[in-house]
C-alpha cells in the first residue's frame, strides 16, 4: 500500500521559481548593475590589494629601521633596561 501526498503550489513561489531559475533571460544591463559590477570587479578588489601593498611597506619600513637601530647601538636585545 503506497501513500499519494499531494502538495499544493503556491503560485508566487512558483513565479519565484521561475524567474530565479530563468535570470539570464530577464537581465538587463542598467546603468545600477554596472556600478554594483564596477565596483565589485575594479574598485573593491583594488582597495584589498591596495592595503595588502600598503601594509607589506609599511613591515619592511619598520624592519629596516629597526634593523638600523640595532646596527647602531651594537646591541642585539630587542628590549633595552637602563638601572
Amino acid at each position: 500500500m503506497t501513500l499519494k501526498m499531494a502538495v499544493k503550489q503556491d503560485p508566487a513561489i512558483e513565479r519565484w521559481a521561475t524567474m530565479r531559475e530563468n535570470t539570464h533571460l530577464y537581465y538587463k544591463l542598467t546603468g545600477k548593475n554596472v556600478l554594483i559590477a564596477i565596483f565589485l570587479g575594479l574598485a573593491f578588489p583594488a582597495a584589498i590589494w591596495t592595503g595588502s601593498i600598503m601594509q607589506f611597506v609599511f613591515f619592511l619600513f619598520f624592519l629596516l629601521t629597526y634593523s638600523i637601530d640595532i646596527i647602531n647601538s651594537n646591541s642585539f636585545f630587542f628590549f633595552h633596561f637602563e638601572i
